[in-house]
């Protein structure tokens, strides 16, 4: 299952992986990493795999924007023992949160809207918007502090919750019109129509209390088509993922293409630990569910390498390759602390105590954090997939698997530790980006 050294070398410094070959890959020593330090995400990502943890790994880690280390482990389906490889598709559910920012905010460079424009200018359906209050058991609708704005959308603020994170008869409600759900994209209907059923229900706190953390990002993709006139799944086609190289990544698959085969299968982590066959509703929809709702808060399909590209042209203030996505400024917009001194909920300090647009931020150390650096910018996937860019250390780490939980606590953390711990040996850091 492990990859040779001298194999490694061989295959990093020619880039044979197909669709990778406008990425340079080097040797760790190269960029002032240690590649047998390197190694060590071998051993954590087999023995996730050899205790139960998870049926498949992948990581890939980049300095200075070459890729250092890029690798697959275990069974991309255990019941017919099919291997994981290299070029391996996986749904990266939340990790869609970003990608859907940089959308918002290449409309925002566009002029389209200001953070502070209220939400029902652009979606009247939230024209009137409500707050429900939990009284005797019963909900009561009220008028809310103030109109959600756009900003409270991008920051997470706009009193819009999953259902799933909380209970109580809003949740009852939300769950009984299908709204509020952390997969929405299996659903038949349009991202629009969606989005206005949401509207005609009320929100779970006032604008501007909290972080009260998911369905905002739909909404922010349905503002996203409001903006351009383009169905969402189309504007990222063309202003993200074509610019940046990234052919395999997309929100829905077209019928007979050839990347179903790439696709490994779906596991439930189990309460003992292991893992076993995830059959839910989400789970195919990407192949032949009805294909009509591009999800902003999650449903896109992605690899490392092309996840590489997206992390990377945030690292470089928003170029990647020559191909620039947003202009510096925007970047840093997205890239600081947007909440000031709201507290995010606990299950989100675990990806950093503060967030931007569309990712957490790490500003104070805490038990989830490890070797990065304050600053460093990262989010998950509720299927195990994760990324962390440290600006610091010019640093990029990318970890993925494919078993569902809401425990992110697991081998992702690992796998970075583990990157890190190649920097030791080879240096300070050498760049301090997005000073604000």
């Amino acid at each position: 299952m492990r990859i040779t050294a001298m194999l490694l070398f061989v295959l990093t410094t020619s880039a044979v992986w197909a669709g990778t070959e406008d990425l340079q890959f080097v040797s760790p020593e190269s960029v002032g990493m240690s590649g047998e330090r390197l190694d060590r995400i071998d051993d954590v990502i087999e023995r996730a795999i050899e205790n139960g943890e998870i049926p498949m790994g992948a990581a890939l880690v980049a300095r200075h924007g070459k890729i250092v280390y890029h690798r697959f482990f275990g069974e991309a389906d255990v019941a017919s023992g099919k291997e994981l490889e290299e070029d391996a598709i996986f749904r990266i559910a939340s990790m869609t949160k970003a990608v859907t920012s940089v959308a918002a905010m290449i409309c925002f460079e566009k002029g389209y809207f200001l953070a502070a424009d209220p939400l029902s200018k652009y979606i009247p359906a939230f024209e009137g918007s409500k707050v429900a209050d939990i009284v005797d058991g019963q909900i009561v609708e009220r008028d809310p502090v103030r109109p959600i704005n756009v900003g409270d959308v991008l920051t997470h603020q706009a009193g819009m919750i999953y259902q799933p994170f909380f209970t109580g008869p809003l949740a009852d409600l939300y769950l009984e019109q299908g709204v509020a759900e952390i997969f929405p994209f299996r659903r038949d209907e349009t991202l629009e129509a969606y989005v206005n059923r949401y509207a005609s229900l009320p929100m779970y706190t006032d604008p501007g209390e909290e972080v009260t953390y998911g369905v905002a990002t739909d909404v922010l993709g349905r503002l996203v088509e409001v903006w351009s006139g383009m169905r969402f799944g189309d504007f990222c086609q063309k202003y993200i993922f074509d610019p940046l190289g990234m052919e395999d990544t997309s929100y829905f698959l077209p019928d007979g293409s050839d990347k179903v085969d790439r696709i490994p299968t779906m596991y439930t982590q189990t309460a003992e630990g292991g893992y076993e066959l995830r059959q839910e509703p989400e789970v195919g929809t990407e192949i032949d569910g009805p294909r009509l709702l591009d999800c902003g808060a999650a449903g896109l399909l992605s690899t490392p390498s092309d996840y590489f590209r997206f992390c990377q042209m945030i690292l470089n203030e928003g170029v990647f390759n020559g191909k620039r996505i947003l202009s510096r400024r925007a970047v840093a917009m997205m890239t600081q602390n947007q909440v000031g001194d709201v507290q995010l909920p606990d299950f989100l300090r675990i990806l950093g105590d503060k967030t931007g647009f569309g990712m957490a931020l790490r500003t104070e150390r805490g038990n989830w954090d490890g070797m990065e650096s304050l600053g460093t910018l990262s989010f998950a996937g509720i299927y195990w997939t994760r990324y962390w860019i440290d600006p610091k250390e010019d640093l990029i780490v990318i970890a993925m698997t494919q078993a569902y939980t809401l425990d992110q606590s697991g081998f992702t953390h690992r796998v970075k530790n583990a990157a890190y711990s190649a920097l030791d040996t080879y240096g300070k850091p050498t760049k301090d980006r997005f000073k604000k």
